[in-house]
């Protein structure tokens, strides 16, 4: 090969890769702002908040590697709930107010704003994670991006279920969420005993019946487990897609049927079997 025929080739490779850095300007850096804020492509976190946390157990060492994994998890989840597009057009680069607000809280992991909302108006999405799971190594990032990043439903068992499910298939640390060893097992432990009528919850729409309030802890814990034990059957039956379809329906029995060929009852009784033989 010639030298000049080199220096031609060197130099589209540069070329290439210089668009590529001017199309995605945050896909492999993160930027910090006059009022001292990390701001990656999806995401920012305050660096006043940041410095107060105690790292020494928690998943990362860096802000950069924080939102690095988060930029990662919202093109992941994009991908597999088919939301990318809807991500593009309201996650934008350049404003704060267009991006995710992660914040740190004493309370309970919760996000807010993005599609979690009924409203078609777009809210600014803003997550809090719980200071002592994120010091602690289960931080539940994954779990409360998915909640932001895909589409309204009215059940919260099939909120909840979806984000555990994404959670246990693409966290690269707390695969389990809130519960260690399988969620079919733990399901099964508890399918016939004192908490089996959470099965009453599972795809029901928002009249109430869906919804859990509860001082007992591991009453709380097992609404998840059975939440995502049921999302995971259906998805591993059927697909993301029909599921999809379910999960953005009014979760009638025509709306099972068509989803999934069966009716609520008769897909719960199916899930019930298939748990209790579950090894």
């Amino acid at each position: 090969m010639k030298k000049k025929d080199l220096i031609f080739i060197l130099l589209i490779i540069v070329a290439v890769i210089s668009l590529s850095i001017l199309l995605n300007p945050f896909k492999h850096s993160i930027q910090m702002d006059d009022q001292g804020n990390y701001i990656s492509r999806y995401a920012w976190v305050s660096g006043q908040e940041w410095s107060e946390l105690d790292l020494t157990d928690a998943n990362y060492d860096s802000p950069e590697a924080f939102l690095k994994d988060v930029d990662d998890y919202v093109e992941i989840i994009g991908k597999e709930l088919n939301r990318s597009e809807w991500i593009n057009t309201n996650i934008k680069d350049g404003t704060l107010d267009n991006l995710i607000e992660i914040k740190f809280s004493s309370g309970r992991s919760e996000a807010s704003g993005g599609g979690y909302f009924e409203s078609e108006t777009y809210v600014r999405p803003v997550i809090l994670l719980n200071i002592d799971g994120f010091e602690g190594g289960r931080d539940n990032l994954i779990h409360e991006l998915v909640h932001i990043i895909a589409p309204y439903t009215s059940s919260k068992t099939m909120s909840e279920g979806l984000a555990c499910y994404i959670n246990d298939h693409y966290s690269k640390y707390d695969k389990t969420f809130l519960f260690d060893g399988s969620v079919h097992l733990i399901v099964k432990e508890n399918l016939e005993g004192k908490y089996g009528n959470l099965v009453d919850y599972l795809g029901n729409n928002a009249n109430g019946s869906n919804k859990l309030y509860t001082s007992d802890k591991k009453r709380d814990i097992l609404y998840y487990a059975f939440s995502d034990s049921f999302t995971t059957y259906i998805i591993e039956n059927v697909g993301i897609e029909d599921y999809m379809r379910l999960y953005q329906s009014d979760f009638k029995d025509e709306d099972y049927i068509d989803a999934l060929g069966s009716d609520r009852q008769t897909s719960i009784d199916r899930w019930q079997a298939y748990i209790l033989d579950f090894e």
